[in-house]
C-alpha cells in the first residue's frame, strides 16, 4: 500500500463505522511504541493512549501501546475555537474529504475547487470544531438580515456518525435563539445531511438546480436527530 495517501486512516475509520453499527461503544487498538505512523493514524481517528503493556509470550512478549477510541462522544468535550489563517489547509482538506463524493457528481475540478475555497473561506467567520482538544472539523457562519447563515459545516471523516455534528448544530441554533434570530443554510440536494437539518427543525424555503435552501426559526421545535454519516453544505 502506498504510504502517505491517507489509506490507513480511512481504513480504520471504515472499521469504526462497522463497530458502531455492531453496537460497540469503544474499541481498543494496539501499536508498537516505535510505530509512529500507526500512532498518528489511531490519534487521527480519536484514539487516546491508555497504557503501555507487555504482549503475552505467545505473541512475542514485546512492549506495546494500547489506545482507546470512544465511539460515543461526550458533549462536554466538544468546543469551538476561532479559526486562524494557518487553519486554511486543515479546513480545505476536511471539506475536500467530506464533499468530494458529492461534488464529483457535478464534475470535480481540483484547480477550480482550490480557487473557490480560497475566495470563500474567511477566518473571521470560521470556527474550528474540537473534541477533547483535537481539531475535528470546522464551520463558517455570518449574519444575513434577521438570521445567521450557516455557510458550511464539515467534520473530518473519522468523526462522522458520532453525534458531533448534531451537537455543533445545536450550539449554532442556541446561539442564534439567544439573539432571537433564525438560522439559514443551503444543502446540496443529494447530501443526506438534509435529513438531520429537517429533524432539527429546518424547513425548505426554496431551491435551485443543485441545492435546497432551508431556514429554522428561533422558536422552531426539533423532531429528534440521528446524525447521518455525511455532513456538509
Amino acid at each position: 500500500m502506498e504510504a502517505g495517501r491517507g489509506y490507513a486512516k480511512r481504513a480504520l475509520a471504515l472499521m469504526l463505522i462497522e463497530a458502531r453499527r455492531a453496537g460497540l461503544t469503544f474499541v481498543y487498538v494496539t501499536a508498537r511504541p516505535d510505530n509512529v505512523a500507526s500512532h498518528a493514524v489511531i490519534r487521527a481517528n480519536g484514539g487516546r493512549l491508555v497504557e503501555r503493556f507487555q504482549e503475552p509470550a505467545a505473541y512475542g512478549g514485546s512492549e506495546s501501546l494500547r489506545f482507546r477510541i470512544d465511539l460515543k462522544v461526550e458533549a462536554a468535550l466538544i468546543a469551538l475555537r476561532p479559526a486562524r489563517p494557518e487553519d486554511l489547509a486543515f479546513c480545505r482538506r476536511v471539506k475536500d474529504d467530506t464533499m468530494r463524493w458529492i461534488i464529483t457528481e457535478f464534475g470535480w475540478d481540483d484547480r477550480g475547487q482550490a480557487e473557490r475555497f480560497a475566495s470563500q473561506w474567511q477566518p473571521d467567520e470560521t470556527r474550528i470544531i474540537t473534541y477533547a482538544g483535537n481539531d475535528v472539523g470546522w464551520l463558517q457562519t455570518r449574519p444575513v438580515d434577521d438570521a445567521v447563515f450557516l455557510a458550511g459545516i464539515y467534520l473530518d471523516t473519522p468523526f462522522h456518525g458520532r453525534g458531533i455534528g448534531t451537537q455543533v448544530m445545536q450550539i449554532v441554533i442556541d446561539e442564534a435563539r439567544r439573539d432571537g434570530e433564525a438560522v439559514t443554510l443551503g444543502v446540496v440536494k443529494i447530501n443526506p445531511a438534509r435529513r438531520l437539518y429537517e429533524r432539527l427543525g429546518f424547513r425548505t424555503t426554496g431551491e435551485d438546480e443543485y441545492k435546497f435552501y432551508m431556514r429554522r426559526e428561533a422558536d422552531a421545535m426539533p423532531r429528534g436527530a440521528d446524525e447521518p454519516r455525511a455532513l456538509g453544505s
